[in-house]
């Protein structure tokens, strides 16, 4: 039995166990892809299977996505990682715990902002508030405002994974475009690689095959049940409407792509901004990104991209992001060292969290194909 054969059957067998609906993979290797593969059903009603051309949610590996998008105004002069954020929304945005301290970019990429998602951005997700602006949140006296939005502590000295916080890369990259943050990104990222993916799945092709994710087995740590999730998904989509330079919900988990074209995004970091040829981004803001920032013994974060030294994949380093939301679930990493990753993508499995936090099957299939990943270039 040749490795490719066994990887094959390793991760049918965790599918199996999971109980997983359908998955789809691509795996990357300097500016090629390599092994694709996928099985299971992108839709049970209609018993529709999934192809390698299924679109899959991105859940919150779309926030690497976003923060390409963002380094593109990097690069262009026209955005600044350390700048006050307050510069670019036009009012004042401050931590009451910590009044004098900028809340910048870099805090925003690393989730050291101190902007937390236990406040009032869960409540408006949820629909117990009203879908209020950014600026009605964020400044203070606003009807969304609390101190609870934020961490008791200052910003860039803790790390607190903020979906809040990471949303509003999508508001200020409107505020200084003066575009829909889906339609920046589609012009600065997807048409330049002459991508079909998009974090407005109405902007699909006509006919587009979109997986539906299924919730299989709730983690155990989340309780909040099915009318939570009916009411979030509902009020999603009114925030996702929100103005131009007001809306918060798109750039932190609404891609919606198909692995392979992941995999093309992803060759961004292995061929230092450039894609097969393309050049997207600068040398140096993709070294930023993959640079280590924050590092507290349990978090160890870039620009929107994890690290992980040796905890999931022994032997390896490997750095990007997972995804979960409303069943859909995803794994995003690559090798920096061997310029090579995979892209894994799901649309339900049983929701179990592994020690680090992170969704057992992921992890599972992450450490069942890094080990033959350089057997995989075919």
């Amino acid at each position: 039995m040749t490795a490719l054969e066994r990887l094959r059957d390793e991760l049918l067998s965790i599918a199996k166990d999971t109980g997983t609906i359908s998955f789809s993979l691509c795996t990357a290797h300097g500016q090629q892809n390599g092994w694709r593969y996928c099985t299971g059903l992108r839709n049970k009603e209609r018993n529709e299977p999934t192809t390698l051309d299924t679109y899959y949610r991105m859940a919150s590996v779309s926030k690497v996505v976003s923060c390409l998008a963002v380094m593109t105004l990097v690069d262009a002069g026209r955005a600044s990682l350390d700048a006050d954020i307050g510069e670019y929304l036009g009012y004042r945005v401050r931590n009451p715990y910590s009044p004098d301290l900028p809340i910048t970019l870099r805090h925003l990429m690393t989730h050291t902002s101190t902007l937390i998602e236990t406040g009032n951005y869960n409540k408006i997700c949820a629909g117990e508030l009203p879908p209020y602006l950014l600026s009605e949140v964020l400044r203070e006296g606003g009807p969304g405002y609390s101190a609870e939005n934020y961490l008791d502590a200052p910003p860039g000295s803790e790390y607190s994974y903020s979906s809040f916080g990471s949303g509003i890369m999508g508001t200020i990259i409107e505020k200084l475009t003066g575009m829909r943050f889906c339609d920046y990104a589609t012009r600065a990222l997807f048409d330049p690689l002459d991508l079909t993916c998009r974090y407005d799945p109405a902007d699909l092709p006509k006919g587009a095959a979109v997986a539906t994710p299924y919730e299989v087995a709730p983690d155990e740590k989340d309780d909040r049940g099915e009318e939570w999730l009916a009411s979030s998904l509902k009020t999603k989509a009114v925030l996702s409407s929100l103005p131009v330079g007001e809306a918060y919900r798109m750039a932190q988990g609404n891609l919606h792509a198909q692995p392979a074209e992941m995999a093309r995004l992803m060759m961004l970091f292995l061929g230092d901004g450039v894609s097969r040829g393309v050049r997207v981004l600068s040398k140096e803001a993709i070294a930023e990104m993959k640079r280590l920032q924050f590092a507290d013994g349990r978090h160890y974060s870039g620009l929107n991209l994890m690290h992980f030294d040796h905890s999931i994949v022994p032997d390896r380093h490997i750095c990007g992001h997972f995804g979960r939301a409303y069943g859909a679930f995803n794994a995003f990493f690559f090798d920096d060292k061997t310029k090579s990753g995979v892209v894994i993508c799901i649309n339900g499995t049983d929701a179990k969290s592994s020690d680090l936090g992170f969704t057992v099957t992921c992890e599972r299939m992450l450490q069942a194909v890094f080990p033959v990943l350089d057997e995989l270039n075919i």
